[in-house]
């Protein structure tokens, strides 16, 4: 595959936005990009909508009548996949940046993001993802998805230093790259980004983490709605093994089988009563205090510890009880099917 030269103050940049329902944070998300140091005349933004009934359309309708550059686009499918290739096809630019409604970006996202693409250090680059929270409810979970404790250490997490890695939050890359090697797999409603990943790593790819891009990721606005997310998140981490056998990380098997024995060994105690048997639920219960009181949990304030401490088996729980079910009836059609999907990409190798 050919890389063409582009400077960066010449290339024309697609920033990708799927939304849903997205009224409170919309703006806020848009501006941010709008606003950042990349020349407003290469950028465009596709904003791409899965049927918001809220006032998410006719906030971004008001923002098209000052910025020509904002394109809005209607998502019949709903799901953010669906979207993210919708903008794809529709997408004038040569580099294609992936963004989140429900995050904030920094002045220079758009310079920092494209740079190593422009000069072929990698073929997808990305930043870290900082949670953010706006009441008491979501900066107390805010606190627990910024611990390693309750979210693993995964790079876009937890990494300072520049390296290539398995994925990153949001991404871009080159267009032209992301045809190649089929677009979004449609097959996935969740983990699609880090399922383009493992394809794109296969075909000898680069995903390059950038510690200098930290955006602002809001969390979900109750515990109920974290566990949806991670339920979820859980059950389609099995929908990507199907595909991709050996894309599973220590840290992911270790959960369900952390909170497996916590159970187990919590149900043996109520019929036993035999006081050894709760020792793995007690030190999982100290792990969560301690880290809940962690001075790397950042701006810590006591009075959030109640909502941190439940968040923390709410993550843990619910993404077992996802990857679990999703061992007993995977959500993706059947395997022949997949493979028949998964035929569609590329099978040659990234040119380098």
């Amino acid at each position: 595959m050919s890389r063409s030269s582009i400077p960066s103050n010449n290339a024309r940049v697609s920033v990708l936005v799927p939304m849903l329902n997205e009224e409170k944070y919309i703006l806020s998300s848009l501006l941010s990009i709008l606003n950042g140091t990349y020349a407003a005349n290469l950028i465009e933004i596709i904003v791409i909508d899965g049927g918001s009934s809220d006032q998410s359309l006719n906030i971004v309708s008001e923002l098209q009548k000052n910025y020509k550059n904002i394109k809005l686009i209607n998502n019949a499918k709903r799901i953010q996949v669906a979207a993210l290739n919708l903008g794809l096809r529709y997408a004038t630019g040569e580099i294609i940046v992936r963004a989140d409604a429900h995050s904030i970006y920094q002045s220079d996202y758009i310079d920092l993001i494209i740079s190593p693409i422009l000069k072929g250090e990698a073929e997808n680059a990305g930043g870290a993802q900082i949670p953010c929270g706006d009441t008491y409810i979501t900066s107390g979970i805010a606190r627990a998805l910024a611990s390693p404790f309750g979210n693993g250490n995964a790079t876009y997490r937890v990494g300072r230093a520049s390296k290539y890695t398995d994925t990153v939050y949001l991404g871009a890359w080159r267009k032209s790259i992301l045809e190649e090697i089929g677009g979004f797999n449609e097959l996935m409603a969740v983990n699609e980004d880090y399922e383009l990943n493992v394809r794109l790593r296969k075909r000898g790819g680069r995903v390059l983490y950038i510690p200098q891009l930290r955006t602002k990721y809001f969390v979900r606005k109750s515990i109920l709605h974290l566990g949806k997310q991670y339920f979820k998140y859980g059950k389609w981490k099995i929908a990507t093994l199907s595909i991709h056998r050996t894309s599973l990380h220590p840290r992911q098997a270790l959960v369900p089988i952390a909170t497996a024995l916590i159970m187990s060994s919590l149900i043996a105690f109520i019929i036993s009563r035999k006081k050894h048997l709760m020792v793995p639920s007690a030190t999982y219960a100290l792990g969560c205090v301690l880290f809940s009181l962690s001075p790397d949990l950042k701006k810590f304030n006591l009075k959030y510890l109640p909502i941190t401490l439940l968040a923390f088996p709410v993550i843990h729980f619910s993404w077992s009880a996802g990857f679990i079910s999703g061992i007993i009836k995977s959500p993706l059609p059947r395997s022949r099917e997949i493979k028949g999907n998964d035929r569609q990409y590329s099978d040659y190798p990234l040119s380098r």
